[in-house]
């Protein structure tokens, strides 16, 4: 069941959304936050491959070792090995790939933890918002319960949700995500092959 705010002007007509159903109103948008769902998935587990290829053992001890990591542990843990361990060209790749992720993996957490937000005025950007600010936008609209005049209700609801779009950092297109979904993919691909050469040089 879908939950969340509906924000109407005072002729009716939606104005913003927030909330489970708005992904379902954008079709294009949830596609590529799946595709980058999986793709940081199958990224993660790039990551812990290659970290463990760095600790030279077994891969039952190399897995055991890496445990429930998060991808930040297992980044910074993998660029120290390799700071070690490796030179030249392959430690050049490693760490241009370990930069390239944590710039993405701050933009996928918001991505994949925040609350889905957008306006109906602007139908090529929504806009991830932390749930501290969903609670904040959550008192301000039950304070407009006393209202009893409907018009300056319905304005002061824009009014609010507006400033509830424009204090968001995280507005994204559909460019800004297929960026965020090619980086990963880009990541993922060099951190397979880094550890697919790794094993095959006995490493």
């Amino acid at each position: 069941m879908p939950t969340g705010i509906k924000i109407f002007n005072v002729t009716g007509e939606l104005h913003f959304e927030t909330g489970t159903h708005v992904l379902a109103t954008v079709p294009k948008f949830a596609e590529k936050i799946g595709e980058i769902a999986v793709a940081w998935a199958v990224t993660e587990g790039h990551l812990g491959c290659y970290y463990g290829s760095l600790l030279e053992t077994t891969p039952n001890e190399a897995l055991k070792k890496i445990g429930r990591m998060s991808a930040a542990g297992l980044a910074n843990n993998a660029k120290k090995f390799a700071e070690e361990k490796l030179a030249g060209a392959e430690l050049e790749t490693i760490l241009y790939l370990l930069k390239k992720l944590d710039s993405v993996r701050i933009r996928r957490n918001r991505i994949q933890h925040d609350i889905w937000s957008r306006r109906v005025t602007d139908p090529q950007v929504l806009y991830a918002v932390h749930v501290d600010d969903y609670r904040r936008l959550l008192h301000e609209m039950a304070k407009l319960g006393n209202e009893t005049d409907p018009a300056v209700s319905a304005d002061r609801a824009i009014d609010i949700a507006n400033q509830y779009a424009a204090n968001s950092e995280n507005a994204f297109t559909l460019v800004d995500l297929e960026e965020i979904r090619a980086n990963l993919e880009l990541t993922s691909d060099g951190l397979f092959k880094a550890f697919i050469s790794k094993v095959s040089a006995g490493g």
